[in-house]
């Protein structure tokens, strides 16, 4: 893994855990991934991994089949004004690179900490 990866995984990690309802038999928190499971995300291009001085942004280029390219913002962790400021730059590399618009998963907080964004929908989950 890289040192940047490394350094930043606390902050992605928390993130992972802030965003995690389900709890295993122990009560400790069940993360939708692990350390190693993202890292191979990234390294097989299946993500993009943003270090940043005290933050770190996780996101996924998707397209459709009718050719929209979105670049999907899923995962954020560490220093909020560094998060917004690197959500900036993303934008500037992925509209550059044909991305015909930015969307992100998480709490409807972060909608108050960037501007231009709108709510699209409501995640639903019900634990079972």
């Amino acid at each position: 893994m890289s040192g940047d990866f490394e350094r930043c995984w606390p902050w992605l990690e928390a993130s992972l855990a802030e965003g995690s309802k389900l709890r295993r038999p122990d009560g400790s928190v069940w993360l939708p991934y692990e350390k190693h499971h993202l890292w191979q995300r990234i390294l097989h291009g299946r993500a993009t991994f943003w270090p940043g001085e005290a933050c770190a942004v996780v996101t996924q280029l998707r397209e459709t089949s009718t050719g929209i390219k979105t670049q999907f913002n899923w995962l954020a962790g560490g220093d909020l004004d560094e998060i917004v400021a690197m959500i900036a730059r993303i934008e500037e590399i992925s509209r550059a690179n044909g991305c015909h618009r930015m969307q992100g998963h998480g709490r409807r907080g972060w909608l108050r900490a960037f501007t231009g964004y709108h709510e699209t929908g409501t995640l639903k989950e019900k634990i079972l």
